[in-house]
C-alpha cells in the first residue's frame, strides 16, 4: 500500500472502515458492512423473539379472561356482589 500521503479517499476509507485482525464469514477482512449487517441480523432476530413473546403474552392473558368470564357466568347473581 502506498504512504499515508499518498492515499486517495478510497485508500483511506478502506483503511478507516476495514480491520485485518477480523474476517467476516468469506474470510475476507471485515468491514463496517459487515458489522451493520451482522447487527440488523441480531436485531431483526431479536424482534422476531420479542414478537412472539408479546403474542404468547396476549393469548395467556386472553386465556385467562376467558377461564374468569367462563367462572363468572356460571355463578349466582349474588356470588358476583
Amino acid at each position: 500500500m502506498a504512504k499515508a500521503s499518498e492515499w486517495t479517499m478510497q485508500d483511506a476509507m478502506k483503511f478507516v472502515f476495514t480491520s485485518p485482525a477480523v474476517s467476516d464469514r468469506n474470510g475476507e477482512q471485515a468491514n463496517v458492512v459487515d458489522v451493520i449487517n451482522e447487527v440488523s441480523i441480531g436485531l431483526f432476530s431479536g424482534s422476531k423473539r420479542l414478537n412472539e413473546l408479546v403474542t404468547a403474552t396476549n393469548n395467556v392473558a386472553a386465556g385467562l379472561h376467558a377461564i374468569a368470564e367462563a367462572i363468572k357466568s356460571t355463578s349466582k347473581p349474588s356470588d358476583n356482589e
